[in-house]
C-alpha cells in the first residue's frame, strides 16, 4: 500500500493533452505550480532574429515567468539573445514553462506568437 507521500508525488506529475492545430501537434499541461506547453518548430529557420524579438515581446507583456528549453537548452523568453542561443532547428521540439499570477493569459498568448511565427 502506497503511503501518503508516494500518493501526493503520484498526484504532482504532469497531465499533458494533446492538441492538433494546422497540423502541428502542441502538447499542454498544468503542473502544481505552473502551466507548460510543447511546441515543435515548423519555421525552416528555427528561431533566428525575427521569431526571437517577436516571441520575447509577447513574453514581455506578462508578469509570469515564462522559460523555454529545448535541446537541454534553457532562455528566458524574455530576452532576445538567449532566445538565438537556443540553437533550436525546424523539428525541434520545446517545452515552455510559465509561472506566475496571468500564466493562463500567457500560455495563450505565447501558444498563438509561436503558431504565427514559427
Amino acid at each position: 500500500m502506497p503511503s501518503d507521500g508516494e500518493r501526493a508525488a503520484a498526484y504532482s506529475i504532469s497531465l499533458f493533452v494533446s492538441v492538433c492545430k494546422n497540423g502541428v501537434e502542441l502538447r499542454m499541461g498544468r503542473t502544481d505550480t505552473m502551466q507548460t506547453f510543447r511546441y515543435t518548430i515548423q519555421d525552416e529557420i528555427g528561431i533566428h532574429a525575427r521569431p526571437a524579438s517577436m516571441l520575447s515581446r509577447e513574453a514581455g507583456q506578462f508578469s509570469s515567468a515564462i522559460t523555454m528549453e529545448v535541446n537541454g537548452n534553457t532562455a528566458n523568453a524574455k530576452r532576445m539573445m538567449q532566445l538565438m542561443r537556443l540553437d533550436a532547428h525546424c523539428g525541434d521540439q520545446i517545452t515552455v514553462y510559465v509561472d506566475g499570477e496571468d500564466e493562463t493569459e500567457a500560455v495563450q498568448a505565447m501558444l498563438e506568437a509561436f503558431s504565427e511565427n514559427l
